[in-house]
């Protein structure tokens, strides 16, 4: 299993283009998996599906890394330390400049207007980017070892009783990209709703195999089996109400409706 961090799933560390399936506590199913295109630095927090249990109806979740990242900063300083730059660098070749007034043309070796502009350009582009990598990559790592990217990424939450199945997709229509161009390899996958709406699981070019082996599995955890998630919710509802009078809500959650542990 990895390296296994916790009981949560939500905060397992695993490789890259590895996949892993379960249950929890509960006997709701989850799916885990982890994609290179959600990495910085080759750090990343896997992507999930799993069942939830909120205001007594079952969810289907999705949790994608990639939404919602919080910024690091680094345009803001990467523009501050080029402009600072270049201002010492003006302000070093207009110094030179009035040191060498008064000298003779051969003796004055200050360089040109031009040639300080076009060294503070280039001074600045160098600063700019060198503080821009060191400060992205400090930033990150922080937001790594105090969290693990805590705070960032998406979860996009449907009613269960309307999931209609799992649709195979072509990479490049799931947001998949090679090289810094769309992927015109590979496949993506999508959860698809009786309300018309859908959701993208997938960034990476994913294999022929490795797609339907995903869209398999997922189909029968949680397509499948989907009535006996139900059935089980009810029969603990009703056991509570029998018990205390009054509906209460799955114990062992968190807010989001997500299992505490497995």
């Amino acid at each position: 299993m990895g390296k296994q961090r916790s009981e949560d799933f939500r905060d397992w560390d695993i490789e890259v283009e590895t996949s892993y399936s379960g249950f929890d506590q509960f006997g709701f199913p989850f799916y885990i998996w982890r994609e290179k295109a959600d990495s910085r630095l080759s750090l990343g927090r896997p992507r999930y599906c799993c069942v939830t249990l909120k205001d007594t109806k079952l969810y289907f979740n999705f949790f994608n890394p990639s939404e919602d990242i919080r910024s690091t900063g680094t345009t803001a300083v990467s523009g501050i330390a080029a402009g600072l730059m270049a201002v010492a660098a003006i302000a070093e070749g207009w110094m030179e400049r009035q040191n060498a007034r008064g000298l003779d043309y051969i003796h004055d070796t200050s360089p040109p207007p031009f040639m300080i502009l076009v060294g503070a350009f280039l001074a600045a582009v160098f600063a700019g980017m060198l503080c821009g990598v060191l400060w992205y990559a400090v930033v990150t790592l922080y937001r790594w070892v105090n969290g693990r990217f805590k705070g960032d990424g998406r979860i996009e939450v449907m009613p269960l009783n309307l999931l209609e199945g799992f649709q195979v997709i072509n990479a490049g229509d799931a947001g998949a990209e090679i090289n810094g161009k769309r992927a015109t390899i590979g496949h993506g996958l999508t959860a698809s709703f009786a309300d018309g709406s859908q959701i993208i699981l997938t960034r990476d070019a994913v294999s022929y195999d490795s797609i339907t082996e995903m869209h398999r599995i997922m189909t029968t955890i949680f397509r499948t089996r989907r009535a006996e998630y139900a059935a089980r919710w009810d029969e603990f509802a009703r056991n509570v109400s029998a018990q205390t009078g009054s509906n209460h809500s799955h114990p062992g959650l968190s807010k989001d409706g997500i299992p505490q542990k497995l």
